[in-house]
């Protein structure tokens, strides 16, 4: 009961107060980019064009909106000094430090799943006769539970990042080593954008099958969720 109330207060917490209107303005320019990233690659030509679209919005416009949902939800703060607020009316600190993760991690894989969608539903729109409701209604299901994993993958190194550093720079070394070797060699495999690159069949690091990649990016997120409740302890 204990861990339930504290992960609520956690949660509030980081839903509360003047960020609630930035949050939002994040997450409606985030798809706004997603229409104009969609209708770029569809006039580069319809054939891939979804592909070429997801590729871009994995590239840029999902890991920066996630991350900036992640510093508004949790704030500039290093995650285990802004848990004291909360933490000092008797809740568990690693408890509210999760229920901050999880209003990050909503925010990151409710966002991420918005851009996808969008960005595949605008390169459908006009593709002609060719484009059938099956591949629509398949592209659609395919993406969507992607880029909900994905979104979920980025909240987590983002939010482990933040308990490291004196203002939780952490999360900038995070956002920083997955634009550079994010999608290389075997420390690609684990990281938001090997995964999402894999999972959509784009430049695969470790050349992963779409369940091994699925498997690593699910068990990484566990993982990280572990390590921001042990590095907030008590």
């Amino acid at each position: 009961m204990r861990f339930a109330t504290s992960f609520r207060a956690g949660f509030l917490s980081a839903w509360g107060g003047a960020r609630v209107r930035a949050i939002v303005a994040t997450m409606v320019g985030a798809l706004a980019f997603a229409v104009l990233i969609a209708l770029l690659e569809r006039g580069g030509g319809r054939a891939g064009a979804a592909d070429r679209a997801l590729a871009t919005c994995f590239r840029l416009l999902v890991p920066l909106s996630v991350a900036a949902l992640t510093t508004l939800a949790l704030g500039p703060r290093n995650l285990r000094d802004a848990t004291w607020p909360v933490a000092r009316f008797g809740h568990s600190k690693s408890a509210v430090a999760l229920g901050q993760l999880g209003l990050a991690t909503a925010l990151g894989a409710v966002t991420t799943l918005a851009v996808v969608l969008i960005a595949v539903l605008v390169t459908h729109a006009t593709a002609g006769a060719s484009a059938s409701s099956l591949s629509l209604g398949h592209d659609l299901f395919t993406s969507g539970w992607i880029a909900v994993l994905v979104g979920a993958s980025y909240a987590a190194w983002l939010t482990a990042g933040a308990t490291f550093g004196k203002r939780g720079g952490g999360r900038g070394v995070v956002l920083i080593l997955d634009f550079v070797v994010g999608d290389a060699g075997s420390f690609g495999g684990i990281m938001p954008r090997g995964v999402a690159y894999n999972l959509i069949g784009h430049d695969a690091a470790m050349d992963l099958g779409q369940r091994a990649a699925s498997a690593i990016g699910l068990a990484a997120v566990v993982l990280l969720w572990a390590l921001v409740a042990l590095r907030c302890r008590d």
